[in-house]
């Protein structure tokens, strides 16, 4: 009897057993595998840089975004832009982009922003074309003419101003200078901080309160600009000729603009000068006057140069070369 209920017992713990062992390849499909708890997937977001003012970048490594145009500032009398191939007038509040130009007439003037704190002033008779405008270079071609130059931009960013066939160019990082395009020289004066002058392969610092002039070749030698502003031109007194020109010659500051009347003059690199200028019948009034390049002026009038087509011509003198001697053939 007792054998028998061993036995029944048995047989109840195995069947309870494999009861047990089924349901859990029930549930968990493989008596192997671990039942874990999937973790929280964990999202974190990227904190905002403020970039703040241009100081605060620089010390966070941010590059702050460059002006990419000029803007006109000042205008006095008819100046023109030029956009697209054509020339209009402009106001102030406008801006130039790369490959544009602006030009001055008589007696005007425009002053146009490069950069955040520098001014270029274009004086009478000028024009300038935006070449380039870079975050490390702002270039700058004078076509003709004079302009100043108040330029200050951290050290970060370069000015440069070339003539226009670009073989002569004036750089600077900080400092307010002149510079003239006479189309024959181009001429730079230094009032603060430094200016290096490029021609030819070479390169001058213009130092504060220095000149120097390009005149086709390499630049020369710094000099200091003069306190006054040099015109010496001979005197014809009252005339009267049959010519209908008279030629005006002289002297004057090197890399200097010389008009006289209507007509420019080229100047040399020592400062000498010849214009010839048309007459119309009956007495003229020549005028002669020289600009430096800072914008200083002098100038010479001379009130009775008469031009009359039916003076007697006298006093001829052609000596041609030695005279024959009698009987030479």
């Amino acid at each position: 009897m007792k054998g028998r209920v061993l036995i029944y017992l048995l047989i109840v713990a195995v069947l309870i057993g494999g009861g047990f062992a089924v349901s859990r390849v029930l549930m968990d499909g493989d008596d192997d595998v671990e039942f874990r708890p999937k973790e929280p997937v964990v999202v974190t977001a990227e904190p905002e840089v403020d970039v703040g003012h241009d100081d605060e970048k620089k010390d966070a490594g941010v590059v702050p975004e460059v002006s990419r145009v000029v803007e006109v500032v000042d205008v006095t009398g008819r100046v023109s832009r030029e956009t697209g191939g054509k020339w209009v007038d402009v106001v102030a509040g406008q801006t130039l982009g790369v490959d544009d130009a602006v030009r001055t007439d008589k007696e005007s003037s425009v002053s146009i922003k490069v950069g955040e704190n520098s001014v270029v002033e274009l004086a009478q008779e000028a024009e300038i074309k935006v070449h380039e405008l870079s975050s490390s270079v702002q270039r700058l071609g004078l076509v003709r003419g004079r302009a100043s130059v108040d330029y200050d931009e951290g050290g970060e960013r370069v000015l440069r101003i070339e003539n226009e066939n670009g073989n002569a160019v004036a750089e600077v990082r900080a400092g307010k200078f002149s510079i003239m395009n006479t189309g024959g020289t181009v001429a730079v004066a230094t009032e603060t901080g430094s200016v290096d002058l490029s021609a030819s392969g070479r390169k001058v610092e213009v130092a504060a309160g220095m000149q120097s002039v390009v005149a086709g070749g390499a630049p020369s030698r710094p000099l200091t600009i003069p306190v006054e502003v040099l015109l010496r031109v001979a005197d014809p007194g009252c005339i009267t000729q049959k010519e209908p020109f008279y030629t005006v010659r002289g002297r004057t500051t090197p890399g200097s603009n010389v008009r006289v009347n209507d007509v420019r003059g080229a100047v040399e690199l020592d400062g000498r000068f010849s214009v010839r200028v048309p007459l119309r019948p009956g007495k003229n009034r020549i005028v002669v006057v020289t600009e430096d390049v800072t914008g200083r002026e002098k100038r010479r009038v001379f009130p009775c140069v008469t031009h009359d087509p039916r003076a007697n011509i006298e006093g001829i003198d052609i000596n041609w070369g030695a005279p024959k001697k009698t009987g030479d053939t």
